[in-house]
């Protein structure tokens, strides 16, 4: 078809990493923005700086779930990854 053959990039993160990026995002309960509370992290916990909004966590961000959304992304992508 002529079309040039996909490229794939693959990075390769280690899960403690990306658990601890994940369970630390936080989401403002007014604007829906996402945060994350250690970089930089609020003056005050959970608390958005620039109007005091809280800010949540998600319940797909809670590190169990990660670790599970991890696992499954293992199992599906593993596959791939070594073919």
């Amino acid at each position: 078809m002529g079309l040039p053959r996909p490229t794939v990039i693959h990075y390769e993160v280690r899960a403690e990493t990306l658990v601890r990026r994940i369970s630390t995002r936080r989401q403002c309960s007014t604007c829906l923005r996402i945060y994350n509370i250690l970089l930089p992290a609020p003056k005050t916990r959970d608390i958005r700086d620039e109007d005091g909004a809280a800010l949540i966590l998600r319940h797909d961000d809670t590190e169990e779930v990660v670790h599970q959304r991890l696992r499954a992304y293992e199992e599906i992508t593993g596959p791939v990854i070594t073919h």
